[in-house]
This record gives structure tokens, C-alpha cells and sequence, in this order.
């Protein structure tokens, strides 16, 4: 009935599946994988790789299963050859819209949910009803477990499928190790999409090299450069991903609205795991104004201004960056330190608080005993205030003035509100390939990246797609890298590293050179 039928892939030409992959195909779970995007984010700048679906992925992965499990490497059953092929069609279909990025913040692993939510069960992070009464995708109710039941497939064999899915089993580390079917194609689609691969024929060669014995990679000896090409294609690749200034920007501004939404008590708009990109972005929308806000600037591409990228090895630093209340305390800290006010600690009678209340540039905060001075107050009111009721306390607001119109000129910004994100890099831009070859010998290929990348954004409106080497308005060059420079500091006493990276914007298209 199929034989005929193909799918043209834009890296691998026809694709013609097997019966009871056609079978599957068409469920509205892996149907959905169409309006999920395979890149974390609707990149601005990005833009080949922006719109590439997950479904795409699925296929491509699938055609290279199908290419390595005929490489004659092999002494596996039909059934089992199925199975492999089904985990790689169904690896991505409980994946959440905009992928990884909601993924960090909601702290659940898609592929650990596959069993439970192909059989109806209860996971721990989701609840996933029975077929009958959950429409998921244009009114269409869930179809993938009864379609793999009239594929004669037990209940075990759906659950070994998961396995598969999540690395374990005979074949797993084929689908999820240091170098899978599953990261080959996303890597190499992706790159070739965003123009800086051409080499079409990687992929199917390292598919067809590369086979799994003893729970070990194995790859013959000739074909080790095949492996060396495809490691440096991701590094390449994930320094785009990871370091680029929009990219950055659009990230922490979909976590913040995802995040302003979950602070909200009464939540009358709930999420499901089969929303698409665009549902999600709508739901998202419709919650509240401020999230509405983030949502529109987003899409239409109003991000905030990344001021510096910044990168350190301690990685376990994320956590706190990962944390709201603890982002929030370190956000809070740098805008401090370049909004041009000065706080200190003095003693103010009722009679000196009553005379400053609600005089613009002063305030006092009579519990902590803590008095905040701003550059803008106006000459000829803080001379009164000086010359006579607060005269006792001249020397020091003189002082605090005087500090306070320096770090104007410095910075040149008068309620700066700092956006930090923190994107972890481990085992992305590098990572180490273990592998043996038909002789056993041995190789590492490779080495595992464990970076912490910061990015520090402008987030007032004013400074919206800032151009960080030219500055907005009254921001000139001088007073970003002033700015950067008192980032940096914080950062190096924040995170005890001496030794952490700037980088220049937009370095990142010099490694973005055309592979052949």
C-alpha cells in the first residue's frame, strides 16, 4: 500500500518508511510535531533555522535509523528493528512547546514521560487522560495508543519503546548517547538550514559507519573523520545557538513571561503538554498585561538590549541563576550598582523625615534608617535643605550628591532594570565522543564543554533592540562599556571567578564559516 509513498527531505532526498511507520505517522501526536519548532526560540536573527519543525526532525531521524539498522552490523529481530524505529518517530512527540526553553523552567524531561503518557497514566509533572476525552490537536482526541496497539504491540513493548527513547536497552545509546541518530540530524538539519553546512552527506555517512555492540559506539577505523567533521559542525552550530545577542534577548524574554505567569494565584488560562508554539504564545498572551507585553515586543521583534555576554566554569552557579527570588536578588544588585543613587545609613528625626517627605531625589526609609539620595534633585531644594533644616547632615549629602552625579555621567542611565539569563553549555557547544573501533581500539574524540554563559540585558523600553556599539540616545559606547565594566566586577565577586570571558557581540559568525 506504501511502497510507493516518500516523503522528499531537503538533506536526504526520498524518505520511504516501512508499513507501520505510515501507520503511526498520521496520529495527531506526531502530526502536532509540525507546529513545534525544533530551535528553543522564534529567532529574529536566525532565521534559517527558526522555522524547521519537529516533524522534519522525526523524519530525518527515522531515515537514519532505517540506514543504520541495514549496515549489516546487526542480529536483531524484525520486531526489534520496529521497535527502534517507532522510538525514533515517537521521541519528541510529549516534547512542550518551544522545546528546552520552557523545559528548564518547568524542570521536566520529556522523553521520561513517554510511557506514562502514550499508556494514560499518571506522571509525576503531568497527568495525560485517557484517548476518549482529550482532544490535543485541532479538536482531534489522542490516537497514538490505540494505533500502536493495532500494531499488535503489548504493553511491554510500549514500554521498552520508552527505554529506547530514554537511552537504555540494546540500542538506546543509537537514539540518546554522546552521538545519536537523534543529535546527527538536529545538528546537521539545522546547520545546513541556517546556511553554514553543505555537506549533505554526513549525516547518511555517519548513519551508516556507526553501530552499537556491547552497549559501546563503534565506528571502523577509516571513519573516524566522519566523527571529527560532525564535532566541529556542533561547535560551530551551538555558538550561534548560545551566543548570540537575540538569541539571548528572546530566550529570557519567553521565560519571563512564562514565569510572570506562574506567579499569578488565580490562573483562569491552563497549559497542557500539547499545546503548539503558537497556543502557548497565545494562552500567554491572554493572561495578563504585562505578560501580554513581553508576548507582543517578542513577536514582533522588540527584544531587549544585550549589553555583554558574559562565560564561566561555574557551572553550578546556574541553580541560582535558574531561581527567580535569586535572579531577581542579582538583577536587582547590578541595576543598583548603575542607577545614579547613592544609599546611606543615617539617623533622620520625625521633624527632618516630615521636611523630605515626598521631595523628588530624597527618601527615607525610617525602619532601616536608610537614606536614598538620586542625582535629580534639584539644585535650589537641596541647598535649602543643606543650608538649614539638614544642615547637621551637609557634609554627607554634599557627598552623596556628588557620587550620585558621577555615576550619571558614567552611565548615563536613570532607572536602568537589568535582565540576567544564564544558559548552561554542557555538552553542547563540545562534546566528548567515546567510541571504539572493530579492532577495539579505543578513542576520545573530542571534549566536553561546561561553560556558563551570562547574558546581561537592558530591559526599559527605551533601549529595546539596543546597538551596543553605537548606544540609544543619550547611551553612548563609553557608557556601555562602563557599564560592562561594572557588570564584570560584580560578576567576578559574585561567582568567585577571577577568570570569567567576555565576549565580543556578535563574535559568534566568525566560527559560522560554510562546511563542505
Amino acid at each position: 500500500m506504501y511502497e510507493k509513498k516518500y516523503i522528499y527531505d531537503v538533506l536526504y532526498g526520498a524518505i520511504y518508511l516501512p508499513e507501520y511507520a505510515w501507520h503511526v505517522i498520521f496520529t495527531p501526536e506526531v502530526q502536532r510535531l509540525r507546529e513545534l519548532r525544533l530551535c528553543n526560540i522564534n529567532s529574529l536573527c536566525l532565521t534559517g533555522g527558526a522555522n524547521i519543525n519537529r516533524f522534519e526532525h522525526t523524519l530525518g531521524t527515522c531515515h537514519l535509523a532505517l540506514t543504520n539498522l541495514d549496515n549489516g552490523k546487526y542480529d536483531i529481530s524484525p520486531h526489534e528493528k520496529m521497535l527502534f524505529v517507532l522510538a525514533t518517530i515517537f521521541h519528541d512527540v510529549y516534547n512542550a512547546a518551544f522545546g528546552h526553553s520552557l523545559e528548564y523552567v518547568e524542570g521536566v524531561k520529556p522523553e521520561s514521560m513517554f510511557y506514562d503518557a502514550a499508556t494514560g497514566r499518571k506522571h509525576e509533572a503531568y497527568q495525560y487522560r485517557a484517548a476518549s476525552f482529550e482532544p490535543i490537536y485541532f479538536g482531534r482526541l489522542e490516537e497514538l495508543f490505540n494505533k500502536i496497539k493495532e500494531l499488535k504491540l503489548r504493553e511491554e513493548d510500549i514500554k521498552e519503546i520508552g527505554d529506547i527513547i530514554n537511552g537504555k536497552g540494546k540500542l538506546g545509546k543509537l537514539l540518546s548517547g554522546t552521538m545519536d541518530l537523534d543529535n546527527i540530524d538536529n545538528v546537521c538539519r539545522l546547520a545546513y538550514h541556517m546556511g553554514i553546512f553543505n555537506n549533505k552527506e554526513l549525516p547518511l555517512k555517519l548513519a551508516k559507519a556507526i553501530w552499537i555492540e556491547n552497549n559501546e559506539l563503534r565506528i571502523d577505523e577509516e571513519n573516524i573523520p566522519l566523527i571529527k567533521e560532525w564535532i566541529n559542525l556542533r561547535e560551530s552550530f551551538y555558538k550561534f545557538l548560545l551566543l548570540n545577542p537575540e538569541e539571548f534577548s528572546a530566550k529570557y524574554m519567553l521565560t519571563e513571561a512564562f514565569e510572570l505567569f506562574q506567579r499569578q494565584e488565580d490562573k483562569e488560562i491552563g497549559f497542557a503538554w500539547y499545546d503548539a508554539d503558537f497556543q502557548l504564545l497565545d494562552k500567554l498572551s491572554k493572561t495578563s498585561s504585562d505578560v501580554s507585553n513581553i508576548v507582543s515586543n517578542l513577536m514582533c521583534g522588540q527584544l531587549y538590549g544585550c549589553i555583554a555576554i558574559y562565560t564561566t566554569i561555574k557551572t553550578e552557579k546556574y541553580r541560582d541563576f535558574l531561581n527567580i527570588k535569586e535572579r531577581e536578588i542579582v538583577e536587582k544588585s547590578i541595576s543598583s550598582l548603575i542607577k545614579p543613587e547613592v544609599v546611606q545609613t543615617v539617623y533622620l528625626s520625625d521633624k527632618e523625615q516630615a521636611i523630605i517627605r515626598g521631595i523628588k531625589g530624597l527618601t527615607y526609609f525610617a525602619e532601616e534608617k536608610k537614606l536614598r539620595l538620586s542625582f535629580d534633585i534639584k539644585d535650589k531644594i537641596f541647598n535649602l535643605l543643606v543650608d538649614n533644616e539638614l544642615s547637621s547632615h551637609k557634609a554627607m549629602l554634599t557627598s552623596m550628591r556628588d557620587e550620585a552625579i558621577v555615576k550619571y555621567n558614567k552611565y548615563k542611565m536613570k532607572s536602568p532594570i537589568i535582565g540576567v539569563h544564564p544558559i548552561l553549555d554542557i555538552n553542547k557547544t563540545n562534546r566528548k565522543v567515546d567510541i571504539k573501533t572493530s579492532n577495539n581500539k579505543s578513542y576520545e574524540l573530542g571534549y566536553s564543554s561546561r561553560d556558563l554563559h551570562l547574558a546581561i540585558l537592558l530591559k526599559n523600553k527605551e533601549y529595546i533592540n539596543l546597538d551596543a556599539f553605537e548606544g540609544n540616545g543619550s547611551l553612548k559606547p563609553e557608557n556601555i562599556e562602563n557599564i560592562k565594566q561594572t557588570v564584570k566586577e560584580y560578576l567576578i565577586n559574585f561567582l568567585d571567578d577571577t577568570q570569567i570571558i567576555e565576549h565580543k557581540l556578535y563574535s559568534e559568525i566568525t566560527y559560522g564559516q560554510t562546511s563542505n
